[in-house]
């Protein structure tokens, strides 16, 4: 249950808890006119709603001191009754309201402070699967729909507090407000092909740098995301397909790449991109040691148009290379940092 919920929950049995009392003071009254007064019930009922309402009908004749008494706390009640109710159900709408709008400005002002975070766009299957690699990545994230309910089946999935703007991503405002303008990526996971599109059209015209990452979900749809300006294209149903085929063929490979890419396990590969001041560029992977300081292995090197595959202790590190790293989270958050230097 999210944090909007609870407010409506407790303006719910405030209703009902009103609801209740004024009908034991309807209650009371009928009882108490019929037994003092013996009027029948129709009367007692008639006279007991006018007295609560005090609607200000004239008093009935031949009414007894006891009757009499017995008005006045029943106005009593009756008045009590209504003020506590006006103020109480008053007071959870109005705290509702106060939580919804201190939240979204909570999350605006994370959003503010935020810089090369990720932009997710949906909270779809694919998007919730997104979202819990980022966590697990420690990457600071901003989920964008249009559904209240899709983003609080995330926030049962995610523990942690993130900020989220509830609203339609094809509108360029909404993007704004994410946080696109600093953002490093931006992860389009709509179920619909032509709305991915526009996104994606409007991310890139806000900001021309930023990487973006768009789901297809059929082959011919991924030119379209890719002319209109997406990094890199992922088509479910061929990763699907793909990824079924070789497990039916090479199951043991699977679960080893499984155990890297996917588990919750210490080891993951990364890649990471050499500053030009860094103290690992212009070394060899020999000066540098890093198997045996850190325990990570350099598996290859992304250099401008090629990439060197299974480097030797006499490769050199240079400015500007990508190099990816298998390690320990703790080993490649050491080399990232090194890197960056």
């Amino acid at each position: 249950m999210s944090t909007q919920d609870i407010p409506s929950l407790k303006l719910i049995k405030q209703i009902l808890l009103v609801f209740v009392l004024i009908i034991g003071v309807i209650f009371t009254g009928t009882v108490g006119y019929m037994v003092l007064e013996d009027y029948s019930f129709q009367d007692a009922f008639f006279l007991t709603s006018i007295t609560i309402s005090t609607v200000g009908y004239s008093f009935p004749e031949g009414i007894s001191t006891a009757g009499v008494y017995f008005t006045l706390i029943l106005i009593a009640l009756g008045v009590s009754v209504v003020l506590y109710g006006l103020t109480s159900i008053t007071g959870s709408v109005v705290e509702g309201r106060l939580n919804v709008i201190m939240k979204f400005r909570r999350y605006r002002r994370m959003i503010e402070k935020m810089s090369g975070h990720v932009i997710v766009v949906g909270a779809g299957r694919t998007g919730r699967f997104v979202m819990q690699e980022l966590q697990q990545l420690e990457k600071t994230f901003v989920l964008i729909d249009q559904e209240k309910e899709n983003i609080d089946r995330v926030k049962d999935i995610i523990k942690d507090d993130f900020p989220y703007i509830l609203g339609d991503a094809t509108d360029e405002d909404v993007l704004v407000n994410a946080g696109i303008k600093k953002a490093s990526s931006i992860i389009v996971t709509l179920p619909t092909d032509s709305l991915n599109v526009y996104v994606v059209l409007s991310a890139k015209t806000l900001n021309p740098d930023l990487n973006i990452i768009a789901k297809s979900s059929e082959m011919n749809a991924s030119k379209k995301l890719t002319y209109a300006g997406a990094t890199n294209v992922v088509t479910d149903s061929q990763i699907t397909g793909i990824r079924m085929a070789r497990i039916a063929t090479k199951p043991d490979k699977i679960k080893f790449l499984d155990v890297l890419a996917f588990g919750n396990q210490e080891f993951r590969i990364e890649e990471i991109h050499i500053a030009e001041d860094s103290p690992l560029a212009n070394k060899t992977l020999m000066e540098l040691g890093l198997t045996k300081t850190m325990r990570v292995i350099i598996i290859a090197i992304r250099r401008q148009d090629h990439t060197i595959f299974g480097p030797i202790g006499e490769t050199k590190i240079v400015p500007e290379d990508y190099i990816m790293v298998l390690g320990s989270r703790e080993g490649l958050n050491k080399i990232a940092e090194m890197a960056k230097k």
